[in-house]
């Protein structure tokens, strides 16, 4: 994605797009990070009970997406948003951000992953319209066939 490499160079921090399985799509990572163990972060997600505490900020501008943080003690935090497809399909958009860096530097992250994830649900759900429209128009177009609701000549 475009995107995830725009929002790489106006950070300048480390961005991963991570599948359903919160398995890594696509990362980009900056020179100090480079090597950063996913599955740190990906367990930490996935247990409810855990020693480190998510925290959920609301961003003013969108009620319906999240940014949460994990802290991993007094270096990084690992900061992400769900991106919401439909049920049950979920997309994550992530960065790994210093600890020590002003509000505005962090309202400004907080603002830019919620801006991007719109636009990746845009372009997901846009996709995903594509592939359903192309398979509803051939199931009706055999469906046509098999009831004879075209002769060979209307085909041709």
């Amino acid at each position: 994605h475009d995107i995830i490499l725009k929002l790489h160079k106006i950070l300048n921090k480390s961005v991963f797009f991570l599948n359903n399985k919160l398995n890594i799509v696509e990362k980009i990572e900056n020179g100090n990070e480079i090597g950063i163990n996913i599955k740190d972060y990906k367990d930490i997600i996935i247990k409810r009970n855990n020693p480190f505490s998510i925290k959920i900020n609301q961003n003013e501008c969108y009620d319906d997406i999240k940014v949460k943080e994990i802290n991993f003690g007094e270096d990084k935090i690992f900061k992400y948003v769900i991106i919401e497809l439909r049920e049950n399909i979920n997309n994550y958009l992530a960065i790994i951000e210093p600890n020590m860096i002003s509000e505005n530097e962090r309202l400004l992250d907080s603002t830019a992953l919620c801006n991007v994830a719109t636009a990746i649900k845009l372009q997901k759900l846009k996709e995903l319209a594509i592939i359903e429209t192309k398979e509803k128009l051939k199931y009706d177009f055999f469906d046509d066939l098999i009831n004879e609701a075209y002769t060979s000549l209307d085909i041709m």
